[in-house]
Order: C-alpha cells, then sequence, then structure tokens
C-alpha cells in the first residue's frame, strides 16, 4: 500500500505541474494582450469580456474591473454596440481576422473618434478548431482622418485661388504617377477639348 500510496503521490504531483504549466501557458498570452499599445480586448463564447488590457481602460475611460464580464451593449450605446457585434459574429464565422472602421461618438469624457477594430477568431490548436472567443484590437484613425480632411480643404482653397487669379496649374500625385491640370492651366496654353492630360503626356514623352 505505501507503494501504491507513493506512485498515487507522485501522479498526483506530475498532474499539477502539467497543470501549473497550462495555466502558464494560457496566462502568456493575456499578459502580451496587456502589454499591446493599442485598445485590446477577448471575449469568451457567451459574449463577455474576459480580458480588458490597460491600453483599453485608458482609451475608452472604462476601468478593466467593470469592463471584465460584461458585453458590448452593457457597456457603450447600441450604435456603437451593434458596430463591435457585427465585426465579432464575422470573425465567428469564418478562420480569418475581420476588420472594421467607424465612427466613436463622444463617450465617457472623451472626444468623438475615428477608429478601426481588428476582430480575430481564438480557435483550439487540435484538428477540430473549436472556436475558444475572439480578441479584438482597435487602432484609432482619427489623426490621419483629420489631417486628410485638412488637407482637402487646403487643395479647395487653392483651387479657389488659382480660379480667381486667372492662374494655371498642375499636381502630379507621385504615389499614383497621375498628373493633373487645372482649367486654367489649359486656357493659358488655349487648348480645346477635353483629352489635355493625355495628349499633354504624349508631347513630354
Amino acid at each position: 500500500s505505501a507503494v501504491v500510496g507513493g506512485l498515487v503521490w507522485l501522479i498526483a504531483y506530475f498532474v499539477e505541474r502539467q497543470l501549473q504549466a497550462d495555466a502558464q501557458v494560457r496566462q502568456r498570452p493575456f499578459e502580451i494582450i496587456d502589454g499591446l499599445p493599442d485598445p485590446a480586448s477577448v471575449k469568451d463564447m457567451r459574449g463577455r469580456y474576459i480580458m480588458w488590457n490597460a491600453a483599453a481602460e485608458r482609451y475608452h475611460g472604462i476601468p478593466r474591473a467593470h469592463a471584465i464580464g460584461k458585453t458590448p451593449s452593457d457597456l457603450f450605446p447600441p450604435a456603437v454596440a451593434t458596430h463591435f457585434l457585427e465585426v465579432e459574429k464575422r470573425a465567428r464565422q469564418g478562420f480569418e481576422a475581420v476588420e472594421t472602421q467607424f465612427t466613436l461618438p463622444a463617450l465617457y469624457g472623451r472626444p468623438r473618434r475615428i477608429v478601426m477594430v481588428r476582430v480575430a477568431p481564438i480557435r483550439s490548436a487540435d484538428k477540430s478548431q473549436r472556436l475558444r472567443g475572439v480578441v479584438a484590437v482597435l487602432k484609432d484613425l482619427t489623426i490621419a482622418g483629420e489631417r486628410e480632411t485638412e488637407d482637402k480643404r487646403h487643395l479647395i482653397q487653392l483651387q479657389l485661388a488659382l480660379e480667381a487669379s486667372g492662374s494655371g496649374a498642375w499636381d502630379w500625385h507621385l504615389p499614383d504617377d497621375v498628373v493633373h491640370y487645372s482649367d486654367g492651366f489649359q486656357a493659358l496654353l488655349r487648348y480645346k477639348g477635353d483629352t489635355f492630360a493625355q495628349n499633354w503626356a504624349q508631347a513630354a514623352v
């Protein structure tokens, strides 16, 4: 009986060690998510948050203790929750990450912001690839969106100024390698027709 008891103790010891190792393996991804600079969260199969990283606390103004165990509908207005739930539903149906972009209204003392949400399904590592939950990472696009709006406003102002002065101008968009000519540019060259850009490019070659 002493041998059997010793054997049982030994098995229990190794099982406990394995369980502790498994717990560490499961905990490691949560530690990585918590250290991400962007707001991130993890939800279980019931759609409830089981992870809400420090960046999400700062970005949304919602403490982790308040978010854990809640759903998007518990934390956000209906329109915002719908955006989160729709992209999550698409991610749960497949095996790849899904992205969507929308505008967050002013909430919890935070201003209106433009965000990109990327949601990926979490599936088991075995052959069944059983769905275990989803992980979502949010990227703030507000500054980029505001800069684009400001650039468009400056371009319109420039076009109006050129038209008012009777000057001509052309713009070469390097990323697309496309050249745009103003109506004033064509008028200064006394060009008639709608194929100025094409003919001018051929002449330049």
